[in-house]
C-alpha cells in the first residue's frame, strides 16, 4: 500500500482511469493502467494483471493520458480490469494454498446451468462396488452399466428415486448417481436437490433459502464430524503401520527359528545314525556289507541335498500346518454366519444369499483340499509298526525313536527298519490311534480311507484292530471319531451305514446276516460292488458294539500251535459316509475300511493239517497278492493286478486314485519269530515307497 500511494499520480480522482507506460531498466515497455488505487499492467496474452511490487525499483512509470470523460471507454476498461483483478485473486489463493500445503489437483469449476459458476472437488470415499460371481474364473467382476440395470435390487433403488423425483426418468443417468451415492437412496435424491436438478430440468427456480441454509448447516456439521474421524483414522493408522512393523519383524524371526528346527532336527537324526553306526564298531563287530565303488565327493554332494530336501520338507509341513489353522478360523466364523441366515432369510436379499453361499462353498472346498494336501505331504499310504506285549519272552529288539525300529539276527548284526512311527509294547490303545485320527477326517470329506493291520499269526493284529471290550482298538475308536465329526458340523447332514465281510477261502461272506451269506463281487471302473451285501445304519456308540458283536460272533477262527485262536479269514468292517450340505447343496461320499487280515504263516511252524491246511494256503495266497498290488504301485505300472484274490479286488477303491491308507505292521518281540519278524518290516519298507495317485475327491454335483 505505501509504495502505491508513493507512485500514486497526482490531481487525479479515485474513478478516473489513468493510461501509463512502465519502461524496464532492460528495456521492456509496458501498457499500464491505474485506477482506485491499483495500479495494473497488460502481459503478453493482453489480460490486464496485478503490478509487481518489485517492478517499482526496476523501471519508471510515464502518464500518457486520463480516461474519464468517455463513459463507454471508461466502461469497457473496468470491465477488463475487474477480470484481471479476479483471476489475480484466484492466482494470488491457489499459490497461497501451495505454499500451506493445501494444493489438490482434485478442485476444479464448472458453469452450473442455473447456478452460475461453481466450484467443485473430488473427495475421497469408500464405495460400494456391484460385482457378479463368475465360477468358470472363480473371481468378482464388476458390472458393467448395461447389466447393472437388469438387476432386481438396482430396478428398485431406481424405482424408489423416480419416485421422490419424477422428472428424471433417464435410468443410466439415475444409476450413475447411484453409484456416486454409494447406493444410497435418500442420498442421491438429497445431492441432485442440492445441484439444483429441478431447477434445470423443469426451468423452475431452485430451492428455497430456508432449505439450503438448513442444509449448508448440516454439510458444516458433517465435515466437522469428517474432520474429528479424520483425525482419529490416521492416529489409528499410525499405530497399525507400528504394529505391521513389529509383526513382520517376528514373523522374520519367527521363519527364521523353524529354519534352525529343521537344521537341528536333520542333525539329531544324522548324529542318531552316526553314534548307532559308532557303537557298532565299538562292540568289535566286523562290517560285512560290501564295500561302495562310489566316489566320496558324490557321495558328499548326495548327502548335502538329502539334507536340504529334509530341511524343505519339515519346513513345508509347518507352513501348511499353520495355514490350514488360520483357515480352520476363517471357516468356523463363516460356519457361524451362515446359521444366522434363516432366521432373517425375508431380510435378506436373494442376490446376497447367493453370494454368501458362493463364498462358503469355496473357502469350504478350500479348507478340504488344504487339509488332504496335508495328508498327503505326510504319505498318502503310511506305514506304522507296532509290537506286541509279551511278558513271556524277552523282547529281541530296540526302539532309538519314534521312527525307527532296530533288532538283532542270529549272527549279531543290526538291522534297522524306518517307519512313518514306531510303537514300543508299552504303548497304549488311545496312542496308537491318535496319529490315525487325522487321516479319518479326509472320509468325512469325500475321500476314500483304507486302514490295514498285516503280520503273522499271534503278532497283534485283532488286537490292535478291534481289542477287549474294555480297551477298545481302531475299528471302534475310527467309528466313534466319524460320528464326533458328523455331529460338529451342523450344517451338513450326514448318514453312515456299516457292512461287515469276511474272505474265507476265497469267498466272501456277509457277518451281519445269520446264515453269513454269500457275497459277490463286481469291479465297475475303479469301484466295487457287492450285489446282496446288507448294511447296517450307525447313529450312536451303542449300534456301534451290537453290530461289532454280531460280526465277531460270525468270524472263522481256529486253534494253530502259533495261535489258540488264529484268525483263518480276512475281516473287513466297511462304512460310507454319504454328506449333503444343506448351505451349498453339493454332495460327498466316503469309503472308511478297515482291515484285520489273516495271519500269515509259515506251514512248517503252524504244523496245521486237513481244512485249515486248505486255509492257510488260501491266506498266503491273497497276501501275496497284495503284496504283488504294493509292488506294482510302488513302480507305478500300468496294469495293478488288482484281481488276483478277493481281498485286493475288494480292496481296489481304497488302494487307488485318491485313497489314503493306513497299514499296521504288527511284529512279535520274540526271538524264535525273528524271521517272520523280518519279513513283516520289509513287506511294510517296501509297502512305505508307494505313492498313490493325483488327489481326486468324490464330489457329487448338485441338483439344479
Amino acid at each position: 500500500d505505501d509504495l502505491h500511494r508513493l507512485h500514486c499520480p497526482s490531481n487525479y480522482a479515485d474513478e478516473d482511469i489513468v493510461i501509463e507506460t512502465f519502461y524496464h531498466k532492460e528495456g521492456s515497455e509496458h501498457s499500464c493502467v491505474y485506477h482506485g488505487g491499483e495500479r495494473f499492467f497488460l502481459d503478453s496474452n493482453n489480460s490486464w494483471k496485478i503490478f509487481p511490487e518489485r517492478w517499482y525499483d526496476d523501471g519508471v512509470i510515464q502518464t500518457i493520458e486520463v480516461v474519464s470523460d468517455d463513459p463507454v471507454l471508461k466502461k469497457e476498461f473496468l470491465m477488463q480490469l475487474e477480470y484481471g483483478k479476479a483471476i489475480w485473486d484466484d492466482t494470488r489463493q491457489q499459490q497461497t494454498n501451495r505454499a500451506e500445503g493445501s494444493e489438490d489437483d482434485r478442485t476444479g469449476k464448472l458453469r452450473h446451468p442455473v447456478k452460475g459458476d461453481v466450484s467443485t472437488y473430488i473427495f475421497k470415499e469408500e464405495h460400494n462396488v456391484h460385482c457378479f460371481f463368475d465360477v468358470a474364473s472363480g473371481e468378482w467382476v464388476k458390472l458393467p452399466v448395461c447389466l447393472e440395470l437388469q438387476s432386481e435390487q438396482i430396478q428398485s433403488l431406481i424405482s424408489e428415486v423416480r419416485q421422490q423425483i419424477p422428472s428424471w426418468t433417464d435410468t443410466r443417468d439415475i444409476l450413475a448417481a447411484l453409484r456416486a451415492s454409494n447406493y444410497d437412496v435418500t442420498d442421491c435424491v438429497k445431492n441432485m436437490h442440492l445441484a439444483g436438478y429441478n431447477s434445470f430440468a423443469s426451468a423452475s427456480t431452485a430451492p428455497g433459502s430456508h432449505v439450503l441454509f438448513e442444509k449448508d448447516q448440516k454439510i458444516s456439521s458433517l465435515e466437522s464430524q469428517l474432520q474429528y474421524h479424520q483425525h482419529r483414522y490416521d492416529k489409528d493408522k499410525e499405530l497399525l503401520n507400528t504394529a505391521h512393523s513389529e509383526k513382520t519383524r517376528f514373523l522374520a524371526q519367527i521363519e527364521e527359528l523353524q529354519k534352525r528346527v529343521a537344521e537341528l532336527e536333520v542333525s539329531a537324526r544324522s548324529s542318531q545314525l552316526q553314534v548307532n553306526s559308532l557303537s557298532h564298531v565299538q562292540r568289535g563287530q566286523q562290517d560285512t556289507r560290501p564295500k561302495s565303488s562310489v566316489p566320496k565327493q558324490s557321495v558328499r554332494s548326495l548327502s548335502h541335498h538329502a539334507r536340504l530336501i529334509s530341511e524343505s520338507h519339515h519346513l513345508l509341513k509347518l507352513e501348511v500346518k499353520q495355514t490350514f489353522s488360520e483357515l480352520a478360523t476363517l471357516i468356523k466364523t463363516a460356519v457361524e454366519t451362515s446359521k444366522k441366515l434363516p432366521s432373517s432369510g425375508s431380510l435378506v436379499p436373494k442376490s446376497e444369499l447367493e453370494e454368501v453361499r458362493a463364498l462358503y462353498r469355496k473357502e469350504f472346498l478350500h479348507r478340504k483340499l488344504l487339509y488332504n494336501k496335508l495328508q498327503e505331504l505326510n504319505g498318502n499310504i503310511r506305514v506304522f509298526a507296532r509290537c506286541r506285549f509279551d511278558p513271556r519272552t524277552r523282547c529281541i529288539l530296540n526302539f532309538p525313536n519314534d521312527e525307527d525300529i532296530t533288532l538283532n539276527d542270529v549272527r549279531g548284526n543290526k538291522q534297522t527298519f524306518t517307519f512313518d512311527r514306531v510303537y514300543s509294547p508299552e504303548t497304549s490303545q488311545e496312542q496308537v490311534f491318535e496319529e490315525t485320527r487325522a487321516i479319518i477326517t479326509s472320509c468325512v470329506d469325500g475321500y476314500n480311507v483304507c486302514i490295514i493291520a498285516y503280520g503273522q499269526t499271534g503278532a497283534g493284529k485283532t488286537h490292535t484292530m478291534m481289542g477287549p471290550s474294555d480297551d477298545v482298538g481302531v475299528n471302534i475308536r475310527a467309528i466313534q471319531e466319524l460320528l464326533r465329526l458328523t455331529n460338529e458340523r451342523e450344517s451338513i447332514d450326514y448318514q453312515l451305514s456299516v457292512s461287515m465281510v469276511e474272505i474265507y477261502n476265497e469267498v466272501i461272506h456277509d457277518l451281519l446276516t445269520s446264515q453269513c451269506n454269500v457275497v459277490t463281487a463286481q469291479n465297475v471302473g475303479h469301484s466295487v460292488t457287492m450285489s446282496g451285501l446288507s448294511s447296517h445304519t450307525v447313529m450312536t456308540e451303542q449300534d456301534i458294539s451290537h453290530i461289532m458283536k454280531t460280526g465277531m460272533t460270525n468270524r472263522t477262527v481256529a486253534s494253530t500251535k502259533m495261535n489258540s485262536e488264529s484268525s483263518r479269514s480276512h475281516l473287513l468292517v466297511i462304512l460310507k459316509v454319504e454328506g449333503h450340505d444343506k448351505v451349498s447343496n453339493a454332495r460327498t461320499m466316503g469309503t472308511l475300511t478297515l482291515v484285520d487280515l489273516a495271519g500269515s504263516e509259515r506251514l512248517a511252524k503252524t504244523e496245521v493239517s486237513g481244512q485249515q491246511l486248505v486255509e492257510a494256503v488260501a491266506i498266503n495266497r491273497s497276501l501275496s497278492a497284495l503284496g504283488q498290488v504294493f509292488a506294482a504301485l510302488g513302480k507305478s505300472a500300468m496294469h495293478i493286478p488288482f484281481r488276483n484274490s478277493k481281498l485286493t479286488q475288494v480292496l481296489q477303491p481304497s488302494l487307488s486314485g485318491d485313497a489314503k491308507a493306513v497299514l499296521f505292521l504288527a511284529v512279535s518281540p520274540a526271538a524264535s519269530n525273528l524271521a517272520e519278524t523280518i519279513s513283516t518290516m520289509t513287506f511294510g519298507s517296501n509297502v512305505k515307497q508307494v505313492e498313490l495317485g493325483v488327489p481326486k475327491r468324490n464330489v457329487i454335483k448338485p441338483k439344479k
